[in-house]
């Protein structure tokens, strides 16, 4: 009867009744206590810790064999190549439109020059005469000089618009890339400081073979979820760990004895059956 009643008794202790109060309660983990260690990609699981194991910050939980991992490895890649390609093609066209400058100047110089010796040439017209097929020449140069100076203009005003469009692309790209990165280290729950830096002249991202998975807080290995070598579905569970340390009592009291509850109360918890604690 019991048993099924649910009933325990416990032997008789020696106490100060009046200022006791006994309250059912249990102990458990607080929310913070559990950490779930999920794969970031589908891949192929190589453990490194085994059950109740202890851990701390920074140990190497398991690993991860993806090939979504290797796409999206390929598409940084990508990204990053484009922007080279982008950054020579900009970093060429000073030069080039430095140089349509230069000559879209000394056009104007020279037309400046043969206009002055046509107002010469005409002044020595009207004065002796004589230079009128020197007149007519000039200005056949001076019109040739005018249409230099519209087509080098043009190609100035083209240059310099496809500087300003290479300038919005390598923007874009660089935007594009940063969303990548950004995008990579989060799902890798990691540092975007560690995929960007150079290695022995390579980037993080592009040295990063297999994924490792680091524990973030100290704690025991509680359940595994996956054996050694199965393949992990993207997001899928694959450990959990715990803080034995990241306890509560939850106790429960009768809505008449919540006059006798305060802060700073001296409490004991006393495990059911033991006299003592």
């Amino acid at each position: 009867v019991r048993r099924n009643l649910g009933i325990e008794f416990t032997k008789v202790e020696r106490r100060d009744v009046t200022s006791t109060l006994r309250l059912p309660a249990q102990v458990e983990l607080l929310p913070s206590a559990a950490q779930h260690y999920r794969a970031p990609f589908t891949g192929r699981v190589s453990l490194k810790v085994d059950p109740l194991q202890k851990v701390q910050v920074g140990d190497l939980l398991y690993t991860l064999d993806s090939h979504e991992w290797r796409e999206l490895q390929r598409e940084i890649g990508a990204v990053t190549n484009i922007l080279a390609v982008t950054e020579m093609n900009l970093e060429a066209m000073s030069p080039l439109s430095a140089a349509c400058e230069e000559h879209e100047r000394s056009l104007i110089k020279a037309h400046k020059v043969t206009t002055g010796y046509i107002e010469s040439l005409q002044l020595a017209e009207a004065q002796v005469g004589g230079q009128a097929e020197k007149v007519a020449n000039a200005r056949v140069d001076q019109a040739k000089l005018a249409a230099q100076i519209a087509e080098a203009s043009e190609k100035h005003t083209t240059t310099l618009t496809r500087i300003k469009e290479l300038a919005a692309q390598l923007t874009s790209q660089r935007e594009q890339l940063d969303l990548l990165l950004s995008g990579a280290a989060a799902t890798l729950n990691i540092d975007k400081s560690t995929l960007t830096a150079t290695t022995t002249g390579k980037a993080g991202w592009r040295t990063l073979a297999i994924v490792e998975v680091r524990a973030t807080q100290t704690g025991v290995v509680n359940q595994i979820e996956v054996a050694n070598g199965d393949l992990a579905d993207r997001h899928g569970a694959v450990l959990h760990t715990i803080d034995p340390s990241k306890v509560r009592c939850h106790a429960r009291a009768l809505q008449s004895d919540l006059g006798e509850l305060r802060d700073g109360l001296k409490a004991m918890i006393v495990p059911v059956g033991k006299a003592t604690t």
